[in-house]
C-alpha cells in the first residue's frame, strides 16, 4: 500500500473543535490522561504475562485513538480483516 495517511487528521481536529468549542481543551487533555494510563496497563500487563489484559488495554487505546486518527476505511474496525488473511474451513452461500 503506497497510500500514506497522515498521524492525525486535520478535518477530524476541524471537526471536534467546532464540536467541542470551549470544552476541546478539555477533551484534549481527558484524551492525554488517558494515554499514559492506557500506556501503563499495558506495560504492567506485558510484564506479568497477562495477555487478556494487554489486550483489552490495547482495544481501548485504539479505540480511543480512533477519533483523532483518519480512517482507511468505512468499515469498522472489528470487521476488517488482517493483510495476508484467508478464510479457512467451509464457505458459506451469501444470502
Amino acid at each position: 500500500m503506497s497510500e500514506s495517511l497522515q498521524d492525525v487528521n486535520p478535518a477530524v481536529l476541524q471537526a471536534l473543535q467546532e464540536l467541542m468549542q470551549d470544552d476541546y481543551a478539555l477533551l484534549l487533555d481527558t484524551f492525554l490522561g488517558d494515554a499514559d494510563l492506557r500506556m501503563r496497563q499495558l506495560r504492567e500487563a506485558l510484564s506479568a504475562g497477562d495477555m487478556n489484559a494487554f489486550r483489552q488495554a490495547a482495544i481501548a487505546s485504539r479505540a480511543a485513538a480512533a477519533i483523532w486518527a483518519p480512517q482507511r476505511s468505512s468499515r469498522p474496525v472489528w470487521k476488517r480483516k488482517p493483510p495476508g488473511w484467508q478464510r479457512t474451513g467451509p464457505q458459506l452461500p451469501r444470502p
